[in-house]
């Protein structure tokens, strides 16, 4: 248990803090307020730490806490608590003793010990006095000792008896300069307020002369003095000077807050001062002038007037009266049904047909020099927006990639040859992805017998190789390669992504991928034909003439030609579609329809359509879209 001086400010190291998961990461950025440390004094409740520093950290999770003397004002047992979230609990104790005793501990004071009693018995002045007197008797006397301490009251007026100290029990020069070291006079002299009840028997040295000088102190003597208390200025005036000199102090100098000189240097604002400023409201500007300033307005009239004006002969009266002119004031002229501006170029810019149809001719300008109504109107470009805002992220995405796998529907056992697993990357707006653009990810192969439970591994995510709109897995289908006859096959895709601009497009995730399933058959090669006998062509001729379904036609529904449909149906997702019937709410879409066309020619008319679907949007109360749905009419 560590100790601790009584009533002394004292900053203590607490810790370790260790993280309350693992429980031995040290903890070096809690934030240890006042009143997250509490304090228990000698059992009393608990409290928070009086001294209102936090603590900060040291190292290895310990922290210097700050406590104040009155956090170590109680003698006894000291407690300290500390919980802090994301730490695990610390707590300490201390043993607060008095200044002597930590002292005579850990410094070079003395711990004062008292004598009371020797042997069980009493000891008392009078003992110790007849010890004085006598020298030691061990038959009289009880002890013999320095005595260091004693009791408060035990040394008095009472106890000590009438000429006990007397002269003749001080030797000769027992107290002398040497026993009183000079700095005892000096605390006696250096007490603020020093009575003399009695004067008595007290002189002056000196003649009347010493004291009339006392007496004759002149002002130069008193001013002369290099410190001056004045208690009392009442009556005393500041010179001309001192006045101006108050008046002439810089502004630079006046720097204390809410004195009077500090209002008056924050608040004076001259004219230029106040014109200078950047922003100025006018309460009532309705009582200024359009131009705020009549200096403006002079020198317009000045204008107006021009060289040899003379009141008589050239003021409006006189022009109005002049020939030819009174038919032509002002508002003859604008209250004529047609006015012609003939150089409209020499009126203002913002207001001139001229400058609104160069700006018009700018908007239409393109690289070509011409304007196609059709495609480079306002209509034709919201249009074009509105495809690319719903269908193109924003406009900012060029590529439509569709995915189209390449796996074999049944293998040949017996045929050894090397078999490519893929997955085709068929671009609808742009170039195949490129190999830069690609991250091939990884492929995995399971089998598991013809009636079995369980798979095994044969290729365990294996990565698999990209080239220009293609991720691909090469694999030999043999019993070398661990492959039987009859085998479920498992392959699983897992990784595979298209990083464009620096964003991820993921077209397999890296937990489940994407997995198929074939089968191998044991093949007519020989060797293991058990999925070649007539029993199982009948099954697969069975099977074959289900998928084929009635009304079958080889060159109408073969695999090829569904094959072609579907990248067809694909690439017509944004090849030849049609929006319109639209309506809008405060500028934004609501619903509107869509039609896909199987020829560009008939795009926007009745014909040819190969499906129309309507969509309907829906807005928060801040004007973001919430949902996009389309559904098939």
């Amino acid at each position: 248990m560590q100790y601790l001086k009584q009533s002394t400010a004292i900053t203590l190291k607490i810790g370790p803090f260790l993280d309350d998961n693992d429980g031995k990461t040290a903890e070096t950025t809690l934030t240890i307020a006042q009143a997250d440390v509490r304090l228990s004094k000698n059992g009393g409740n608990i409290a928070e730490k009086t001294e209102a520093t936090s603590c900060t950290h040291d190292e290895l999770g310990i922290y210097g806490c700050p406590l104040g003397a009155t956090d170590t004002g109680t003698l006894g047992r000291l407690q300290l608590w500390v919980h802090e979230s994301g730490a695990l609990p610390v707590w300490h104790e201390y043993t607060v003793v008095p200044a002597n005793v930590y002292d005579s501990l850990f410094s070079t004071d003395k711990l004062e010990v008292d004598l009371k009693q020797i042997g069980g018995v009493v000891q008392s002045a009078t003992d110790l006095k007849d010890f004085a007197d006598t020298g030691y008797d061990p038959s009289a006397h009880r002890t013999q000792a320095q005595t260091k301490g004693m009791d408060s009251g035990v040394l008095t007026a009472t106890a000590i008896a009438a000429d006990a100290i007397t002269a003749a029990k001080i030797a000769a020069d027992a107290i002398s300069s040497s026993e009183f070291a000079q700095a005892a006079a000096d605390k006696v002299w250096a007490t603020a307020t020093r009575a003399l009840t009695d004067k008595a028997g007290f002189t002056i040295s000196g003649t009347k002369q010493t004291l009339d000088a006392l007496n004759d102190i002149t002002a130069a003597s008193v001013w002369s003095v290099g410190t001056r208390a004045l208690t009392d200025k009442v009556g005393f005036g500041l010179s001309t000077a001192g006045i101006l000199a108050i008046w002439h102090q810089l502004s630079a100098n006046i720097v204390t807050a809410n004195t009077i000189g500090k209002l008056l240097k924050d608040n004076s604002h001259n004219a230029a001062a106040v014109w200078s400023a950047g922003g100025r409201a006018l309460t009532t500007p309705a009582d200024y002038k359009a131009d705020v300033s009549a200096l403006a307005l002079e020198a317009s009239l000045t204008d107006i007037k021009g060289t040899g004006f003379a009141k008589d002969t050239h003021s409006l009266p006189q022009c109005l009266t002049a020939a030819g002119f009174s038919t032509h004031n002002a508002a003859a002229i604008w209250t004529a049904g047609s006015r012609a501006l003939s150089t409209p170029a020499n009126y203002k810019a913002d207001v001139s047909l001229l400058a609104l149809e160069a700006t018009l001719t700018a908007m239409k300008q393109t690289a070509a020099g011409s304007f196609d109504r059709d495609l480079h109107s306002l209509e034709a470009i919201r249009e074009r927006g509105d495809i690319g805002w719903i269908t193109g992220g924003g406009g900012g995405i060029t590529d439509i990639v569709q995915v189209i796998p390449s796996i074999p529907t049944n293998i040949d056992l017996a045929d050894t040859k090397t078999i490519r697993i893929a997955l085709y990357l068929i671009n609808s707006l742009d170039d195949l992805p490129t190999t830069a653009e690609i991250v091939p990810g990884t492929i995995t192969i399971e089998r598991s017998a013809d009636g079995g439970t369980s798979w095994s591994m044969i290729v365990n995510a294996a990565a698999c190789t990209e080239q220009a709109g293609q991720i691909y897995y090469d694999e030999v289908f043999d019993s070398g390669t661990g492959y039987a006859s009859g085998d479920m096959i498992r392959i699983t895709f897992k990784s595979q992504k298209i990083t464009v601009a620096a964003n991820d497009y993921e077209i397999t995730d890296a937990t489940y991928g994407w997995m198929f399933h074939t089968r191998i058959d044991g093949g007519g090669g020989g060797g293991g034909g058990g999925d070649a006998t007539a029993a199982n062509q009948t099954t697969i001729i069975t099977h074959l003439t289900d998928v084929k379904g009635t009304g079958f036609i080889k060159d109408t529904h073969s695999l090829k030609q569904s094959f072609d449909l579907i990248q067809r149906i694909l690439g017509l997702t944004q090849e030849n579609h049609y929006i319109d019937n639209t309506t809008f709410e405060t500028g934004k879409l609501k619903s509107a329809r869509i039609r896909i066309y199987s020829v560009a020619g008939s795009v926007g008319t009745a014909s040819d359509v190969i499906a129309t679907y309507n969509i309907a949007i829906t807005y928060d109360a801040n004007g973001n879209m919430v949902s996009y749905k389309a559904t098939k009419a």
